[in-house]
């Protein structure tokens, strides 16, 4: 059985459904619920535009390749972002 633990960006109404299933399978749930910075989501908006906010994206992968996504993840290794293409 694995340790993990899912923590979605959001706790949505559903989110009760979700921690069931979760916890159905072995695994613990946390709920997590961000207000918005608006002011810093202006900033990071403002460098983004002007090219001085860079996304390091370690790999791009097809959404076939999903699991190998999750894989790469899981393995820790990862020092980036993983895209995925639909």
């Amino acid at each position: 059985m694995s340790s993990s633990t899912i923590v979605p960006p959001t706790s949505p109404p559903t989110s009760v459904d979700l921690a069931a299933r979760t916890r159905a399978a072995g695994r613990r749930f946390a709920g997590l619920s961000v207000e918005p910075d608006y002011p810093a989501l202006e900033a990071l908006a403002d460098l983004a535009e002007s090219g001085r906010l860079r996304v390091h994206i370690q790999a791009t992968l097809d959404l076939a390749e999903a699991v190998k996504a999750h894989e790469l993840l899981e393995s820790g290794s990862v020092t980036g972002k993983i895209a995925l293409t639909v």
